[in-house]
This record gives structure tokens, C-alpha cells and sequence, in this order.
């Protein structure tokens, strides 16, 4: 019987999951159609926000949504504020780092998609310090996330032009001046990433 039960428990948090997963990946493409999320601040309504979701990711329901949004502003990753009439979402700073994971995603994988490799790196270094280490192993987690490869403990690649994300990235993340963006011609174990990275041959 105990085992039922956090089978179930487990199948529940592993629904909300998918559902948190949708509904970031829904305000991410909401930032983009909306010009970007490099405004210094962005407002989101709330009600066209959730129809967004809604008609994009199919499955949800407005209770979901809802429920989702209520539990990202409890842990602050998100904060509702009526004015004027409107409810709007407001991203805190901590927001801004977790939402922007699926933002920088979409966008890196765009140029993945779209663009034809022309030969260059696109290296990302940092040095954290030691008495900051789980700041270190978040923002490795993070360039693996949006879609960067590891190149050597602190160094991070990607085949395409990506400055203005990585700009971006420094902006909000705690640390952000230890880290530093470096375009190569050429580099060791090239072939390597070429068949990481599924590249065709340079333009």
C-alpha cells in the first residue's frame, strides 16, 4: 500500500514537472514573439499569457496553467500585480535566470536549425571562485541546458554567433563578470565537436 502511494505521489510530481516544463517553454516563445527578452523590464499580461499557453501547448488546461503560475510566484520565481485594471506578470531577478534557461534555449536552437556553420567557435570561459561553487555547477548546468558542449572544466563552446545571449546571461547571472565570451577560428579536437554539434561542412 505505501509503495502505491508514492508511486502515485511520484507520478504527480512528475506531471507537475511536465506541466511547469510547458508552461516556461510557452512564456519563452511568448518573450520571443514579443521582441525579446532583453528589455530591462518585461510585463506580461497575465490573461493573454495563459490563452498563449493554452493554444500552444495542447493538453493543459486553464486550471493548470493557473495552478503553475500561482506556484512559481510562491517560490518567487515570478511575481502578479494588478494595474490599471490588468494583471501582469513580473519577472524577479531569480525568475529571470530560471525562465531565461528556456528562452536562451529556443533561440540557440534556432540558430542550430537555421543557420549553416561557417567555421568559428563560440567559446564561453568563466572563472568562479571556490567559496562560489554551486553558482559554478549551476551555470554548467545552465550552458548544458541551452545547449552548449563541454570543451574543458570551465569552457564552454557552440558553433554558432551567440554574443548577444551570452551578454544576456552575464547581465542576470549572479557572477556574471567572471564570465567571458571568445570567438576561434580554429581549435583542438575540432572534429570532435563538428560531430557532437552534427555540423555540415563549413560555408
Amino acid at each position: 500500500m505505501k509503495n502505491s502511494k508514492g508511486v502515485k505521489k511520484k507520478n504527480r510530481r512528475r506531471r507537475k514537472g511536465k506541466v511547469v516544463e510547458k508552461v516556461l517553454e510557452a512564456i519563452a516563445d511568448y518573450l520571443i514573439k514579443a521582441g525579446g527578452y532583453y528589455k530591462p523590464r518585461i510585463n506580461v499580461i497575465l490573461g493573454l499569457l495563459i490563452k498563449y499557453v493554452l493554444a500552444k501547448k495542447r493538453g493543459l488546461e486553464k486550471r493548470d496553467v493557473s495552478r503553475i503560475i500561482k506556484s512559481l510566484e510562491k517560490k518567487k520565481i515570478l511575481h502578479v500585480k494588478e494595474e490599471d485594471g490588468k494583471v501582469y506578470i513580473l519577472f524577479e531577478k531569480a525568475g529571470k535566470l530560471f525562465v531565461s534557461k528556456y528562452y536562451l534555449r529556443k533561440l540557440l536552437n534556432y540558430k542550430r536549425k537555421e543557420k549553416r556553420w561557417d567555421g568559428r567557435w563560440f567559446l564561453v570561459f568563466f572563472d568562479v571562485p571556490e567559496k562560489e561553487r554551486k553558482a559554478r555547477d549551476y551555470l554548467r548546468r545552465y550552458l548544458k541546458f541551452i545547449g552548449f558542449k563541454e570543451y574543458q572544466k570551465s569552457v564552454y563552446i557552440f558553433p554558432y554567433e551567440c554574443e548577444e545571449e551570452v551578454k544576456f546571461l552575464k547581465g542576470i547571472f549572479e557572477g556574471g563578470s567572471n564570465i567571458s565570451y571568445v570567438i576561434a577560428e580554429k581549435i583542438e579536437f575540432e572534429d570532435k565537436f563538428i560531430k557532437l554539434f552534427k555540423l555540415t561542412q563549413k560555408a
